[in-house]
């Protein structure tokens, strides 16, 4: 009887000490799976933030392009000695472009990119709104809105056929090609390619302002 009362103890004793055991190791397993499900929270989160912020780039190479491209030599003032209507500097840039009936009422409008300061390094706004003089209906104007922003440094810089400038302001010409140069905020070091587009040479003469014929192709 005793040796079987005996035996009983040390099997209950064997059997607490496997129960610890299993639940240390499960504890141990259980910590390594968080650990690793963080890690993968924290990988999606940044990709995600790299598949927005190549979006966002992605949108603004479209959008500088599409009116770039259509950039008109437009006097400010009559005679052909004054400005044309092509304001450039390393932190803003604005022009006039000549827009069709869709999605917005046909004329000319000025548009404008602006570098302003964020809380996290800087934003790239842009706005859209009929040129002055220009017959077109008020609700035609967009708001100023925020095309990228983040920890960056951005700055526009102007190619004239022999090197790139940080301003451009002429009576004559458009820049051969314009540059935006997205940048960290940090390092300094580029976060993109830059975007690189080549203003039209000149401008359509078909102008829809036909009050403004003569200025939208450059003449007085």
């Amino acid at each position: 009887m005793s040796g079987g009362v005996g035996r009983s103890r040390c099997q209950a004793g064997f059997t607490l000490i496997e129960v610890v055991v299993a639940l240390a190791i499960f504890g141990l397993v259980m910590a390594a799976l968080a650990g690793g499900l963080g890690f993968s929270l924290k990988a999606s989160r940044a990709g995600e933030r790299r598949t927005d912020d190549m979006l966002a780039v992605a949108r603004l190479d479209g959008l500088l392009r599409h009116d770039l491209e259509r950039a008109l030599r437009l006097h400010t003032a009559s005679g052909i000695a004054a400005p044309l209507d092509f304001a450039g500097g390393t932190k803003s840039l604005q022009f006039t472009v000549a827009a069709p009936s869709y999605p917005t009422a046909a004329g000319l409008y000025q548009v404008r990119f602006a570098v302003l300061a964020s809380a996290e390094g800087e934003m790239l706004s842009y706005r859209r709104r009929a040129a002055a003089g220009t017959p077109v209906p008020a609700d035609a104007d967009e708001r100023p809105r925020a095309l990228i922003e983040g920890a960056v440094r951005m700055s526009f810089a102007y190619f004239d056929g022999n090197a790139w400038r940080g301003s451009w302001r002429d009576a004559k010409s458009l820049p051969r090609l314009v540059r935006l140069r997205i940048a960290n905020g940090t390092s300094g070091g580029p976060l993109w390619p830059d975007i690189i587009v080549g203003p039209a040479a000149e401008a359509d003469p078909e102008c829809p302002d036909k009050s403004r014929a003569q200025a939208c192709a450059g003449g007085s």
